[in-house]
């Protein structure tokens, strides 16, 4: 029985207590937190705040206000500005989210601005918190109108989110941040922001500031993916402090001509304005404001990474001899990229060439065994597809999906019926077989040209080629070595490039006369006499005619040079 009491007494007095800590001042409610302060609440009947508000210091004798609460103003649409006293010191979470018509609010005794305090104040244009120390997550979030905030000098790190999606922020002052948190400035309006002491950018912490320009971070260490994806600053120069770069950290990028990086850093190195990592495998950035319709990728790069061509606005050509792997993106809206030859690609990642509008021939080797999920995407002017690999890669979804469905398909002899067997190959119809290509090309054409006589087919897969040296010029050897000319080449499972060496004929190919030789012509038979070693014998288009050391030869009539030793004599038949 005494329990009972007891507890009656103690649920009275809590209703007491309660009744008296929750009180109105002027329609405005306020809560008990200690015997002297109180906070401002949100209507317990539910009512939003709307107009002009003003929060008094003392709205009760001997109860001063110190905060306000949570939620306390959470979706007063109409609530136009308020007046807070200086004896405020914190507020809570979410306390003024969607204010969506409060201008400015003045804060300066706060030194936390909490979870989703500001969120959706459309229309804030300025507040005043020079005495924060932290802010948390979404603090600002979608705050459009804010333009400014002039002192954040206490401040060490800026939140997930914190002022995401501000786009008319243009300027912050934080000297002494040091993290910047996911995508904390998304779509702000910054046209130059300086970093001096920030060592972490968060994923896609500056996504979509279109008008950035100039960026000052001489101590970054970490550039998480999509730091600076969307900007547009024409310029970058990148610190020694600099350890890791993210997926598409710097991608599309549209005036991004000049990237720069201190030649102190043990990561990353530049060259023709070209972003790679330090020993030059893997190509991270290419400055796709340049002007150039055509790119050779070095022969020690191996990987394309993530976006590093994505919305280039020029390139209609890349040569990548040696790359092995294309990653995500890597060349998506590559407008008028127009065809690609990647001979030694293993792995094709997802979108790499989506979006190509004007991409019309795709070359791939034999070593490519998987091509990931919408690839080739939405590439309308896609006429010839060709493979060299006798099992098809494996397809991810939609690879082709917008692709003409006539495109020609063109596979290794004898592979077509199996192509057209396998998920997403079988959805072409026009299959051709074709041996791998052979390619000629020379060191020079001021030196030399090379011809292809006769081009390989599945029924005779051989190929004459022939280097054709210019006057003045002497064919040396092929990039494979071998010095036959012309040569028969025979290809069997892979593309075949083979470069013609060509070089300037001796040191003049005027008669300056051989020393101690007795060269004389009768009819068609030239005499070469005197001479202890081999000589050379060319025309005057610089074909070699003969290489030996027999005393007579007989030739057609007309004019050739005889070299031997560094020297040179011309004779006429």
């Amino acid at each position: 029985m005494k329990k009972i009491l007891l507890f009656a007494i103690v649920t009275l007095f809590s209703i007491s207590v309660f009744a008296e800590t929750v009180f109105e001042h002027n329609g405005v409610y306020y809560k008990k937190t200690s015997s002297t302060t109180a906070c401002v609440i949100a209507n317990p009947d539910g009512t939003k705040y709307s107009g002009d508000i003003v929060i008094v210091a003392i709205p009760q004798r001997g109860v001063f206000t110190t905060a306000i609460a949570d939620s306390a103003f959470y979706k007063c649409t109409e609530l136009t500005s308020i007046d807070l006293p200086t004896s405020i010191a914190v507020i809570g979470k979410a306390s003024f989210r969607d204010c969506r018509l409060l201008k400015s609010i003045e804060l300066p005794n706060i030194t936390n601005v909490p979870y989703d305090a500001f969120c959706n104040c459309k229309a804030l244009e300025s507040v005043d918190i020079s005495n924060v120390t932290t802010i948390d997550e979404d603090a600002f979030y979608g705050c459009s109108s804010l333009k400014s905030i002039s002192d954040l000098s206490n401040v060490k790190e800026i939140p997930r989110y914190a002022f995401y999606s501000c786009n008319s922020l243009k300027s912050i002052n934080i000297p002494n941040v040091i993290t910047i948190g996911e995508r904390a400035f998304y779509d702000c309006a910054f046209d130059t922001i300086d970093l001096p002491k920030v060592e972490t950018i968060g994923v896609k912490a500056f996504l979509s500031c279109g008008n950035l320009k100039s960026i000052n971070m001489p101590k970054v260490k970490i550039l998480e993916g999509a730091a600076f994806r969307e900007c547009n600053f024409t310029s970058l120069n990148l610190p020694a402090t600099l350890d890791s770069i993210g997926e598409y950290a710097l991608s599309r990028n549209s005036g991004l001509k000049y990237i720069t990086i201190d030649e102190a850093n043990e990561n990353f190195a530049v060259r023709d304005n070209v972003l790679y990592d330090k020993d030059f495998t893997k190509l991270i950035q290419y400055p796709i404001g340049q002007d150039s319709l055509s790119f050779s990728v070095l022969n020690t790069v191996t990987t394309i990474g993530s976006g590093a061509f994505a919305h280039c606005k020029y390139v209609e050509r890349v040569d990548m001899p040696n790359v092995e792997i294309i990653e995500s993106s890597a060349f998506g809206y590559c407008k008028y990229l127009k065809s690609i030859n990647i001979p030694n690609v293993t792995k094709i990642g997802y979108r790499a060439f989506s979006y190509c509008d004007y991409l019309q021939k795709v070359v791939l080797g034999n070593k490519v065994d998987s091509i990931e999920y919408e690839a080739f995407r939405e590439c309308p002017s896609l006429d010839t597809f060709r493979i060299t690999a006798a099992m098809p890669p494996v397809l991810g979804n939609s690879v082709f999906t917008g692709t003409p469905s006539d495109v020609l398909i063109q596979v290794p002899c004898g592979a077509s019926s199996l192509y057209k067997r396998v998920e997403g190959w079988n959805n072409f119809k026009n299959y051709e077989e074709v041996v791998p290509m052979v390619t000629v090309m020379s060191n020079d054409e001021k030196m030399g040209v090379v011809v292809l006589d006769r081009q390989t087919t599945c029924d005779n897969p051989t190929g004459e080629i022939e280097a054709m040296p210019r006057l003045g010029y002497e064919f040396v050897k092929w990039s494979d070595e071998s010095t036959e000319n012309p040569r028969v080449v025979a290809v069997e499972d892979k593309d075949i490039t083979l470069t013609a060496i060509f070089q300037k004929v001796g040191t003049d190919v005027e008669n300056v006369g051989i020393e101690g030789a007795v060269i004389y012509s009768d009819g068609n038979t030239l005499y070469v006499d005197g001479l202890d070693s081999e000589y050379q014998i060319y025309s005057t288009t610089g074909a070699l005619i003969y290489s030996g050391n027999a005393n007579q030869i007989t030739l057609t009539q007309g004019i050739y040079i005889i070299r031997y030793n560094g020297m040179s004599e011309k004779v006429i038949l």
